[in-house]
């Protein structure tokens, strides 16, 4: 007879069944520890312990058609946000892991994974930013080397960081199999945020290159970055200038050094506060790209702008021209960008129109010369005030992409857009999986495709149990079954407390400067 059982039977009647449950907990301690004393260190560092399923998928890369791998977190024990790591193989999204953080990081890290790239596949780089035990943050490079995730990689700090670096890493380009580039901001010893670039050659990472600034600049950061070709580069994002001005920052990489920078150079009647946001950069070949994003006119109304780069010459950004019904203010915002050559891109936002509800916006470059946008086309079920947003293009070959982006029905609800040799398809709503909330706040915030139009879409939603969950959608462009939850680490599919959805960054990839104590982001809702 068990201890507990003799224990049981000496007491009265009234206090058995707390008797029970004491013996009951003791016997549950005693079994978790035995657990853990018998798991693996290395299969305690893979699978952290989980107590909610709080999720979001923020950036995904396929390199081939079903070898895709998204990054995003997710909330581990302690209630704070870890990275999280998921890989499909065959067409199959397989169970994901935590990202192993580099030593001295905090035992509530609170991780941001921005934004995947891949050369090949088995062949990615993530990046993003965590704390670490003296409550300071770090940025993190994370290598997929030979389908396997390796230990994240603390950014070391320039001469010119100040005590609390306080790293953001945005975004990442990888031009061939270990040569990746990354971009973001840190905090100088004057307390101004400052752009810089870091490298790996042959998985090896260089140090941090603060990026040259236009002669007066103060602060400063790198919003995006695309990689033509090893040592071939173009960032761009925002600095101010010595008027105080926000103004767009264009950088370019040569030789596996970045030269001059320079301010972005804007359509005629621009504010003298243009508030000037670059999103996202495209490059076909080294020197040659397209910028999309947004800045104040000389009414200050935001307007979007493109710009080009021709064999590594800027040329005078254009306004984006907006779809008839755009109101006479025209506010406007670009998030995101594509090329399949140089002149042939496509570009996505939003408007608001003369109603003053806010639409999705696709731009066409062809042959150098951006045309009208087109307003994109809602589901049938889209409510009067539709508060469109299109957050990410990606595309496979001229007039052949593919939207994710998000509309109001009863609530926030993903949509996707798909073009067929020039032709548009009425947006579809995305079929969220089962368990999905009734108002689900749906967020679709990548996508990418490869040849053959096979493509995977990644986001997060709310489930019936009022948790966060990030969801992957895989489809050909025109057909998207329903999407998969997102696997979390250790097998978890039902969260064990209910929590509010956790709160999405908005990220510098899509229309934003993360950086604390810099412009806020033009938000979703928030054109002036």
């Amino acid at each position: 007879m068990s201890r507990c059982s003799r224990k049981a039977l000496s007491i009265s009647a009234p206090g058995l069944i707390l008797g029970w449950l004491a013996c009951a907990l003791i016997a549950l301690l005693t079994l978790s520890v035995a657990l853990l004393a018998a798991t693996p260190d290395s299969a305690l560092a893979q699978i952290p312990t989980v107590l909610t399923s709080d999720a979001t998928v923020n950036s995904v890369a396929c390199p081939a058609a079903g070898a895709c791998v998204a990054v995003g977190s997710y909330q581990a024990v302690g209630g704070e946000p870890a990275g999280l790591l998921l890989t499909q193989t065959a067409g199959v999204w397989n169970q994901s892991i935590a990202a192993q953080l580099p030593a001295g990081s905090n035992t509530n890290p609170e991780v941001n994974l921005a934004s995947v790239s891949c050369a090949s596949a088995g062949s990615c780089t993530a990046v993003g930013n965590y704390v670490d035990s003296g409550y300071l943050q770090q940025g993190v490079l994370l290598n997929y080397r030979k389908g396997v995730w390796r230990p994240g990689l603390r950014v070391i700090p320039p001469a010119g960081a100040g005590p609390n670096p306080e790293f953001t890493l945005n975004a990442v380009s990888c031009a061939a199999v270990g040569d990746c580039t990354a971009v973001g901001s840190y905090t100088n010893t004057a307390g101004n945020p400052a752009a810089f670039a870091i490298s790996e050659i042959n998985w090896a990472w260089g140090a941090v290159q603060t990026l040259p600034l236009p002669a007066g600049a103060a602060s400063s950061s790198a919003a995006a970055v695309s990689c033509a070709a090893v040592g071939g580069c173009t960032a761009v994002g925002w600095y101010t200038d010595s008027s105080g001005a926000i103004q767009g920052l264009l950088a370019t990489e040569s030789g596996g050094g970045w030269g001059s920078s320079f301010e972005a150079a804007l359509p005629a009647a621009s504010a003298a506060q243009p508030n000037v946001t670059l999103s996202s950069v495209a490059c076909s070949a080294p020197g040659t790209c397209a910028v999309a994003g947004d800045y104040d006119d000389a009414s200050n109304n935001q307007q979007g702008v493109l710009l080009s780069q021709n064999d590594g010459d800027w040329t005078l950004g254009v306004q984006a021209v907006l779809p008839s019904n755009a109101l006479g203010a025209q506010a406007a915002t670009l998030n995101s960008v594509a090329c399949t050559a140089a002149g042939y891109c496509t570009a996505v936002g939003q408007y608001t129109d003369n109603n003053r509800s806010f639409q999705g916006v696709v731009l066409t470059e062809n042959g150098g010369s951006w045309q009208t946008g087109v307003e994109a086309v809602l589901p049938a079920a889209a409510a009067g005030n539709q508060d469109v947003t299109l957050d990410s293009v990606s595309c496979v070959a001229y007039e052949t992409c593919v939207i994710a982006g998000n509309y109001f029905s009863s609530a926030p609800t993903g949509l996707i857009l798909s073009e067929t040799s020039g032709r548009w398809k009425p947006a579809l709503k995305v079929l969220l999986p089962a368990g999905a909330g009734s108002n689900p706040y749906a967020a679709l915030n990548s996508v990418a495709c490869v040849l053959g139009m096979y493509c995977t879409v990644a986001g997060d939603y709310v489930d019936n149990g009022g948790n966060g969950q990030g969801v992957l959608l895989d489809g050909n462009g025109l057909y998207w079954p329903e999407g998969l939850k997102a696997p979390l680490p250790g097998g978890l599919t039902t969260a064990l407390k209910r929590h509010q959805r956790p709160r999405r960054q908005r990220l510098a990839g899509v229309g934003s400067r993360t950086q604390a104590g810099t412009p806020a982001a033009v938000r979703r809702g928030e054109l002036r």
